[in-house]
């Protein structure tokens, strides 16, 4: 596999912020029309919903993949309910055909999801790069439940030191990603609520202190900004708000 690209230095910002961080150098394409066609990954998840929600609320066209469609969000017209299991390489190559990005909220809701997203996400990956959709917006769940404050940095500075048991680990699965051709960013939220949206947040890609826990709503209009800004491309910014 390819070594992963170093990341530049990190900097703590609030808001949106004025500096862009460019992915590789592609041929230089039309500028993308107002509504983009989208695939959400877990979309019958909460944060999943909200994503779906919140897309179709800005106009876009979204195909909401999951393994059970009746919690997807109803019938719209820009909505299309597509059934499937990630860990299916076939039904995930399918999906990501003819899309301008992928959004990726998978979570478990049960013991052996773990292994199941670890695939699901090998094969998102592959998929992607097979039919060039380049552009990946993926929010790792963390085993511990308290998302990515300083209780993860701390587990994440401890796990050298202890043996590898958990092959299926968020590290592993986002090992996939970091050394992948895709323009890729891995969202990191603090500890999820299902309060409304504040339509604030506070970033750091730097290991900044940031609000120890963030809104469903807040993180996907985070995701949802990353579909065009080059940003964070490349980059595993940590949001609070």
């Amino acid at each position: 596999m390819k070594k992963p690209l170093p990341e530049e230095i990190g900097v703590s910002v609030t808001g949106r912020g004025d500096a862009v961080t460019y992915g590789p150098e592609r041929k230089k394409e039309p500028a993308p029309e107002p509504g983009l066609p989208l695939l959400v990954f877990g979309a019958a998840g909460r944060t999943g919903r909200c994503l779906v929600e919140q897309a179709l609320a800005a106009g876009h066209r979204v195909t909401a993949f999951a393994r059970d469609t009746r919690a997807l969000p109803p019938a719209h017209a820009r909505l299309r309910h597509l059934q499937g299991r990630v860990e299916d390489a076939s039904a995930v190559d399918d999906a990501v055909k003819n899309h301008h990005a992928v959004l990726c909220a998978l979570g478990p809701t049960g013991r052996k999801d773990a292994e199941a997203i670890a695939r699901g996400t090998e094969n998102i990956v592959a998929a992607m790069q097979r039919h060039q959709v380049w552009r990946l917006i993926y929010v790792p769940f963390h085993e511990q439940g308290d998302g990515w404050g300083p209780a993860a940095l701390f587990d994440k500075l401890m796990a050298r030191f202890r043996p590898r048991t958990n092959t299926h680990g968020w590290q592993q699965r986002v090992a996939v990603i970091r050394e992948s051709s895709l323009e890729w960013v891995i969202v990191r939220p603090t500890r999820l609520t299902d309060a409304a949206a504040s339509g604030r947040h506070q970033v750091s890609i730097d290991q900044g202190k940031v609000p120890l826990r963030i809104a469903r709503a807040d993180v996907a209009a985070f995701m949802l900004e990353q579909l065009r800004s080059p940003r964070y491309v490349r980059k595993s910014p940590v949001i609070g708000g």
